[in-house]
């Protein structure tokens, strides 16, 4: 009777460890594209990137406590078994031999996908799912995967069409696109529309199933099928037609030839479908997002996308031919390797991470000896599910043919888009599902093939099961650990950004705990950096009141910070960027950072030498390296090197308005006004909008040379940026000066008054400025030219008329004199 009792006890744990394992695979399926917390510092796709783990990682402790129970440990054999092995162990060697062993093992920040911990956990969640499977399960993790696309179509549509059925709460918690980006909501919700047709096919032919019940999963599914081809027509330029067209296209072909034979009630909808997706590709573009809050990204031409693409990987596989940077290192490529031809376009000041498809990204990344195995395996994939859908007609696969057209619409997509993780995860998912399905209804022999241990036989092979059973363990629960620890790093360091008061006791304090938990993470580094930097940039601007000790203080601390992140993110131009900045933050509290900024850029160069933002920062630490000396010869030797390095930004990127901007201002500290009349005039035409920075400065150079009809230039530039914003405070003055210097009092006095009036009463220096003023109007009523003799410097602060930043020149010098500027505040935009 005890040993009844032992296998009935036995039967139990293995039915919950089973229901656990299915478990586990039901929420990846259902969860995986809906989940986010919204509280992290990396985002979205790093959320889902750590569930997958979680829960990958549970049903693996589920399979082996599992195996441990019954005595046998059960690997099942399947048709991509060695084409996986391969392309593991290129992986791994490209690993080993990466440009930073670490993101290729881990990932980079964010997105971690290209990992090689993320590859083995998909092929863990491969192997359980085939191991795993039966028709039953299939239909749970069918049903999961459904439910999850329904409420993630319903959500999105209702959003799209600003049906506000939600309180704000929700709104403000639940993004719109909760699968990350516009283009992989798109291939999410496309892979749907094949797995639906399935599902109304299966539910037609099921003669016991009730009228009522068919009728309403029918309505339910059109519905959802609607809904889904309805958001994709609404992101019509981010969506994935030829990825759609080739899964729906691949499903007809099926359904015309008789291969798979539906119900002939239902047999109707796959080429109604084709042929709406065809019309919604004929028809033009309609715009049908009434929401407001719906920013789309910029699109970026699919021809350009593809062209610049190959040009890296051409030009990393020249260096790097048979392993390249390495996995997760397409952003480190990118910027060595991008052209000046990319600077061109207006994404110039961009880095991308991932490669326009799969297969271009993988060549920088892995080399040529990845994209060999990474062919391997997906045409082995291709092959093997088309040979077991073809034969055997009289078995009507109808979730083979469902599954395989939804595994389609993925991996055309990844071939074709640029996708982020969570659309590689779901290829491997589906992938899964769409072999085991194939395998399944096909009633192969594969289906029975298993690589087996056993407890139960040989003491080698208990051995053997012993010492995965152990390895296994200790690495779930060293996992477990590891995940945990990283995942609340990263809210710890998203409750910092979130909270907004920077401060030690605050946001920089769980920072730290941050850093405690996950000392790999360079960006936390940076970030502290970056927040010291602030507190002491905001304790200097308290001028005689500013805690000298508290200043050197904060500036060391942001030093060692951001040094420590760039150390961790060596090989990674933005790091080097971040850590550049905090060096030219620095140099104004301390002069002897200039040589450091200096270097750290040219290592930012070296990185990515077609940054023409990079020249354009060099030039003006050279400048500033100008304005700190008292030599003449030095002077004029940075100076000439400034001049030099605008140049060679010029020559990086011809059509960058701020670096011909810049050029001038150096040509005016040299006296050479024609050259920077003749520069300033062309950042004007290359500016979008004809900046008034630009501009007022165009006209303020006409008003210092004053030839011939330069003054007439001047008055009229002054007039054109009044008559956009007649509060442009310098603009009223300058003309003042004009109008002075031209013989026209009244008009000159109207402006002074303008100024006058325009004068913030909170503004520092503001009395001063008032008083300034109030005597340039009292010497004009005595007849005394307001000249730099006739006033006092100390009451003519110098306005900054200097281009506001851009995203790869981030200042441009400030060279204006006290006679053409008054105030301290940046011209309008």
């Amino acid at each position: 009777m005890k040993e009844v009792k032992v296998v009935k006890q036995s039967d139990f744990l293995t039915r919950f460890l089973d229901g656990g394992i299915t478990f586990c695979l039901a929420v990846i399926f259902f969860g995986l594209p809906l989940f986010f917390t919204g509280w992290t510092f990396q985002g979205l796709f790093f959320e889902k990137q750590i569930f997958f783990y979680f829960w990958i990682l549970l049903a693996l402790v589920f399979w082996v406590v599992r195996s441990v129970i019954t005595g046998e440990m059960g690997i099942k054999k399947t048709p991509l078994d060695v084409p996986l092995a391969i392309f593991w162990l290129v992986y791994l060697v490209a690993t080993i031999f990466s440009f930073n062993r670490w993101y290729s093992f881990w990932g980079f920040s964010e997105d971690l996908s290209r990992s090689l911990v993320s590859l083995t956990a998909m092929i863990v969640a491969y192997y359980i799912i085939a191991g795993h499977f039966n028709i039953k399960r299939f239909k749970i993790f069918i049903g999961a995967i459904v439910t999850s696309g329904a409420l993630i179509s319903f959500w999105t549509a209702l959003r799209i069409f600003d049906v506000n059925i939600f309180s704000e709460k929700i709104k403000q918690i639940v993004p719109i696109n909760v699968v990350g980006s516009v283009t992989g909501l798109g291939v999410f919700l496309a892979m749907l529309v094949p797995v639906m047709i399935m599902i109304i096919f299966e539910i037609n032919g099921q003669d016991k199933m009730k009228k009522w019940l068919k009728y309403f999963l029918n309505v339910i599914l059109t519905l959802v099928l609607v809904s889904n081809l309805l958001v994709i027509f609404s992101f019509y330029d981010f969506s994935p037609w030829l990825a759609l067209l080739i899964g729906t296209g691949f499903f007809l072909i099926y359904i015309l030839s008789r291969v798979v034979t539906p119900a002939r009630n239902v047999m109707w909808i796959p080429a109604v479908i084709f042929i709406g997706i065809l019309t919604m590709l004929m028809l033009p573009k309609i715009n049908l997002i009434k929401n407001p809050e719906i920013q789309m990204p910029i699109k970026i031409m699919d021809s350009f996308d593809r062209n610049f693409s190959w040009d890296i990987a051409k030009n990393t596989v020249k260096e790097n031919p048979l392993l390249g940077v390495g996995p997760s290192g397409y952003g480190y490529a990118f910027s060595l390797h991008k052209s000046s031809d990319f600077n061109l376009s207006e994404l110039y000041s961009l880095r991308f991470y991932q490669g326009r498809g799969i297969i271009l990204e993988a060549l920088p990344t892995i080399g040529i000896l990845g994209v060999v195995a990474m062919l391997l395996l997906i045409l082995s994939f291709i092959s093997v599910t088309m040979y077991l859908l073809s034969r055997e007609k009289e078995k009507n696969k109808i979730y083979s043919l469902g599954m395989v057209s939804a595994s389609f619409v993925l991996l055309s997509s990844l071939l074709i888009y640029r996708l982020e993780g969570i659309n590689i995860i779901m290829m491997a998912l589906i992938g899964t599902l769409a072999m085991a399905i194939s395998i399944n209804e096909s009633e192969s022999e594969l289906e029975k093939k298993y690589i087996k241990l056993s407890l139960r036989s040989s003491p080698k092979y208990a051995l053997s099961l012993a010492f995965v059973f152990m390895l296994v363990s200790v690495g779930a629960i060293f996992s477990f650990i590891f995940i945990g620890r990283i995942f609340v790093a990263d809210i710890y360091a998203g409750a910092a950004v979130r909270g907004g008061n920077v401060s030690e006791d605050g946001s920089i304090k769980n920072l730290l705990k941050a850093v405690e938990l996950n000392n790999k993470e360079g960006k936390y580094y940076i970030r502290i950096g970056q927040e010291y930097m602030y507190l002491a940039n905001k304790e200097g601007l308290k001028d005689k009141d500013a805690n000298v000790d508290e200043i050197r203080k904060d500036v060391n601390n942001s030093i060692v910070a951001a040094k420590s992140g760039q150390a961790l993110m060596a090989k990674d131009a933005q790091a080097t960027e971040f850590l550049a900045q905090i060096y030219e933050a620095a140099s104004v509290f301390d002069s002897q950072y200039l040589q450091v900024e200096t270097d750290t850029y040219n290592d930012a160069l070296k990185l990515e030498p077609n940054n023409p933002g990079f020249y354009l920062k060099l030039a003006d630490v050279k400048l500033r390296m100008a304005g700190a000396s008292k030599d003449k010869d030095e002077k004029k030797k940075a100076v000439d090197e400034a001049k030099d390095l605008i140049s060679k930004a010029i020559e990086k990127k011809d059509n960058l308005p701020v670096a011909y901007y810049n050029l001038a201002s150096v040509e005016e500290l040299s006296g050479d006004l024609d050259g920077a009349i003749y520069n300033t005039g062309k950042a004007v035409k290359l500016s979008s909008n004809g900046q008034s920075g630009y501009l007022f400065n165009l006209g303020r150079l006409y008003q210092a040379r004053g030839k011939d009809e330069d003054l007439k230039y001047a008055e009229s530039i002054f007039l054109t940026i009044l008559k956009a914003n007649e509060n442009e405070i310098n603009t009223h003055f300058n003309l003042g000066l004009l109008y002075e210097k031209t013989s026209r009092s009244s008009e000159a006095r109207k402006e002074y008054e303008k100024v006058l009036g325009l004068i913030p009463a909170d503004m520092k220096g503001a009395e001063e400025a008032i008083a300034q003023i109030k005597k340039m109007l009292d010497n004009l009523d005595r007849g005394i030219a307001n000249t730099p003799e006739n006033l006092s410097a100390s009451s003519s602060p110098a306005a900054d008329t200097t281009e506001p930043t851009d995203a790869n020149s981030l200042s441009s010098p400030d060279i204006t004199s006290a006679e053409d500027n008054i105030l301290d505040n940046k011209p309008q935009e």
